[in-house]
């Protein structure tokens, strides 16, 4: 291998022990799969509840993913 290859063998074996199938591996772009072997930056718990009172799944209706938070907690 040259210095100018990708390590296709590291970054499949690091896929998959990630729970992403070879199928999906190898529709990955670029920009996701660097996204995807960064790591570290996970939104927090904050950030979340913030994003689902801004945006929620529909008007008037409970979701499952919004029910299961206790907004209160965090105010």
């Amino acid at each position: 291998m040259g210095d100018g290859l990708l390590p296709w063998g590291a970054m499949m074996r690091a896929a998959l022990s990630a729970g992403i199938g070879p199928e999906a591996f190898w529709r990955l772009s670029l920009k996701e799969w660097r996204w995807l072997a960064r790591g570290g930056d996970v939104m927090g718990r904050g950030r979340m509840v913030d994003l689902i009172k801004a945006f929620p799944d529909g008007a008037g209706r409970e979701t499952p993913a919004a029910s299961s938070f206790d907004f209160a907690q965090d105010e």
